[in-house]
């Protein structure tokens, strides 16, 4: 895997000294990744964002997106979201977003009407032991 944290600087509102995003990967199996994200997901880091998590695609059949530190989730981070979804499913791998129970996330999810599409989970935990059972 490349580079395992990325960051857009920018202050965050109301945060001093914190970039608008900071993403993390980690492999927690061959074939499955976890990507945490914190920060705001915007028209400003949306498409880096996109991009970084494309490359964690390469070799997996899964990659858990993390949304519970998400402060802001704006139409072009829900459109990269959808996005990834369908890329994912072109490359024949599966993406799982979750962050149900955040409601920066789980509101203009809901007010675009895209909850069944999304199916945002609630626990990221929760997810990786569905996927990779413990041994």
């Amino acid at each position: 895997m490349n580079d395992s944290r990325f960051e857009i600087p920018g202050q965050r509102l109301g945060e001093d000294d914190q970039p608008a995003l900071r993403v993390e990967a980690r492999d927690v199996s061959d074939t499955v990744t976890v990507v945490e994200v914190r920060g705001d997901l915007d028209t400003m880091t949306a498409p880096g964002f996109e991009k970084w998590v494309l490359d964690r695609f390469e070799g997996r059949s899964d990659v858990v997106v993390d949304l519970d530190g998400v402060g802001f989730l704006a139409s072009a981070g829900i459109a990269v979201l959808m996005g990834l979804r369908q890329e994912a499913d072109r490359r024949g791998m599966r993406v799982h977003l979750t962050g149900r129970d955040n409601h920066a996330v789980s509101r203009p999810v809901e007010v675009v009407g895209l909850q069944a599409q999304l199916d945002l989970k609630a626990d990221a935990h929760a997810v990786v032991a569905e996927l990779v059972p413990a041994r």
